[in-house]
């Protein structure tokens, strides 16, 4: 008796380009939720993410290294956000100018205070915040004070 030829069937996967295609897709997915979650710089979740991930890939130098960059890179934010502090200062100032309103309110400082130390996380004291803060508050408000 003859034998019978197998049937044969085409077992090349001409989808298998659609796993690497998903998997691209994923990963520019990542990319982007990461590049948009450091867009805004927060010092305190970028120190995290940089941390979570030197844990993750097992080096703990590149992490630090990170955190030391992106604390000098943060400086010219700070600035930025002191000259913003000082322009609402000042429009502030004017209001109370035009209003009759003191310039010197400790009700609402000692509340300011109050807030800085109830959301300090550390490493500072509430103390040591409250006296930055204080600092700053009596800088703009001599800002406030000056003639325009």
């Amino acid at each position: 008796m003859a034998r019978r030829r197998p049937y044969e069937q085409d077992t090349e996967n001409h989808e298998r380009w659609l796993i690497s295609y998903a998997d691209f897709i994923t990963l520019l997915f990542a990319f982007f939720v990461v590049m948009y979650a450091v867009s805004v710089v927060n010092i305190g979740k970028y120190t995290v993410l940089s941390e979570a991930l030197g844990d993750a890939f097992g080096g703990r130098g590149a992490a630090n290294r990170s955190n030391t960059m992106v604390e000098v890179d943060a400086l010219p934010l700070s600035n930025i956000l002191a000259h913003k502090r000082a322009e609402a200062a000042k429009a502030i100032g004017e209001l109370k100018k035009v209003s009759s309103l003191p310039v010197y309110e400790p009700n609402r400082e000692q509340a300011v205070f109050d807030h800085i130390r109830a959301v300090n996380p550390g490493p500072l004291s509430g103390t040591e915040m409250q006296d930055i803060y204080e600092r700053i508050i009596d800088v703009m408000r001599t800002l406030q004070r000056r003639e325009g």
